[in-house]
């Protein structure tokens, strides 16, 4: 069973510093600091972009979608499979 080291959360990026490639940068260093342990990230279904920014670093959608205790939206699991193109395997 894998053991998640946590969560990556709430990333955003004012809008005017968008498409710039700093959630790369900010998602590519929170890897490395967890230093080969997994990550894993709930994003909300109609978060497009930021599922786009996952699936660049290999996390993949996984399991049910869940409906938001905050907002009106699904929420979904993604994690990083080991054999992904950042975990170095």
């Amino acid at each position: 069973m894998t053991e998640f080291l946590g969560e990556v959360g709430y990333l955003h990026t004012a809008e005017e510093h968008r498409r710039q490639g700093h959630g790369d940068l900010v998602l590519r260093s929170l890897m490395e600091a967890a230093r080969g342990k997994e990550l894993f990230a709930t994003i909300q279904s109609k978060n497009e972009p930021s599922q786009r920014l996952l699936g660049r670093h290999g996390y993949v959608r996984v399991g049910e979608a869940w409906p938001s205790e905050r907002v009106d939206d699904d929420v979904n699991l993604f994690i990083r499979p080991k054999s992904g193109p950042e975990s170095g395997h």
